[in-house]
């Protein structure tokens, strides 16, 4: 009975699950750009390497509606930025969580402003940062991609 206790209170096992999903990239197509996970026959110029991190937070309620650049949010006051900051401002922000589509958007912005007509070795990763507290952690999502101009 004893060692029946000792498996059943140590011993954690996790529930078996299975999960699909479905990334469509039709994005990069409506916008002029090839894209793959891998790399191509095709002859190529690499034009730059582009990353874009994407962290959920709160957002200020004016720039949800004006859609203000995802890539333009330096001037954001920290909302939880200093002891005397209070939790009424909330109520100004709205909480956002990472959207891939957002973060394909940025990713052909940034790479059209290279003069790219393509990105290989597109990669989604899962990311995290320090939460403001410091005591937990942030999720986010990180898209990279090399972005190339394909030669005819």
């Amino acid at each position: 009975m004893l060692l029946f206790l000792l498996f059943n209170s140590c011993a954690i096992l996790d529930k078996y699950s299975f999960d699909a999903a479905v990334i469509d990239l039709s994005i990069f197509e409506k916008e002029g750009m090839f894209v793959t996970t891998g790399d191509i026959s095709r002859n190529y110029k690499s034009a730059s390497i582009v990353i874009v991190d994407c962290y959920q937070g709160y957002v200020p309620k004016e720039d949800v509606k004006i859609k203000k650049s995802k890539s333009s949010n330096s001037g954001y006051d920290d909302l939880y930025g200093s002891k005397s900051t209070s939790f009424d401002k909330i109520k100004d922000f709205n909480f956002k969580g990472c959207e891939i589509n957002d973060l394909f958007e940025e990713i052909i912005y940034q790479a059209k402003g290279t003069d790219a007509n393509g990105i290989i070795k597109l990669e989604i990763r899962n990311i995290s940062k320090s939460s403001v507290d410091g005591k937990s952690t942030v999720p986010g999502i990180q898209v990279i991609g090399l972005a190339i101009n394909i030669e005819d």
